[in-house]
């Protein structure tokens, strides 16, 4: 009798643990909520030169739509003559559509590079190298980025960004509902805190950094602009 007891307690001992941790199992596996984040990929290569050496784009000054709108007019349009002044506004007017940041930029492809894979990379002129982290990636919530950037030329903090963003979409037609605000995180860091930024779809995501977005595009300008693939679980 006493060692049916005993054997009838060891095996529901065992048998209890069993069940429990089956049950701490199934839990667990229901109640996760796993984080994405970059996809892991190819290294960026597309600033270096068939010999290995780095391209580099040097940085000149930062001029503005307004500013480049200004200097066309002043340009072509003598002073007392009409229709010099219609050519000048001609002319100001070209020179305004280069620079309209709220014309929505890369429509056919040609403004931008490849999206990156990773959590670093260079920027699509070659201008900077862009770094980042960022907070858990989860649909539904929304999450912060942490981007580091320095410049190609000196390795130096790029810092100073008056307009810094971040365009982040699913699709063309399927934009982030918020991309947050960004600020520097001091003077001369060259490191910008940007969100929240929400993700309200599971997919595979762009996030493109724009860093002094109020200056001109163009081959020398400070704006530059790197973009990363981010997947969503």
């Amino acid at each position: 009798m006493s060692s049916l007891r005993i054997v009838t307690f060891r095996y529901s001992a065992a048998t209890a643990l069993l069940v429990g941790s089956l049950a701490a199992s199934g839990c667990g596996s229901s109640s996760s909520n796993p984080s994405g984040g970059p996809v892991t990929g190819a290294l960026d290569t597309h600033c270096k030169n068939a010999d290995g050496t780095k391209k580099i784009q040097e940085i000149g000054m930062c001029m503005s739509g307004a500013a480049a709108l200004t200097a066309a007019d002043a340009e072509v349009a003598p002073s007392g003559d009409d229709g010099g002044a219609e050519a000048g506004a001609e002319a100001g007017a070209e020179a305004g559509e280069s620079t309209d940041a709220a014309e929505p930029e890369g429509g056919g492809g040609s403004d931008y590079g490849e999206t990156l894979y990773n959590s670093e990379g260079d920027d699509d002129d070659c201008k900077y190298h862009v770094k980042f982290s960022v907070t858990a990636v989860r649909k539904g919530d929304s999450a912060t980025f942490t981007v580091t950037v320095t410049r190609l030329s000196d390795n130096k903090p790029a810092t100073g960004s008056m307009r810094t963003e971040a365009e982040v979409f699913l699709t063309e037609i399927h934009p982030s509902p918020s991309a947050g605000t960004a600020s520097e995180t001091g003077t001369g860091t060259g490191v910008y805190v940007m969100g929240p930024v929400k993700f309200d779809m599971s997919g595979r995501w762009t996030v493109r950094f724009h860093f002094f977005d109020n200056c001109q595009d163009a081959e020398d300008s400070p704006h530059g602009h790197a973009a990363f693939y981010i997947d969503v679980p």
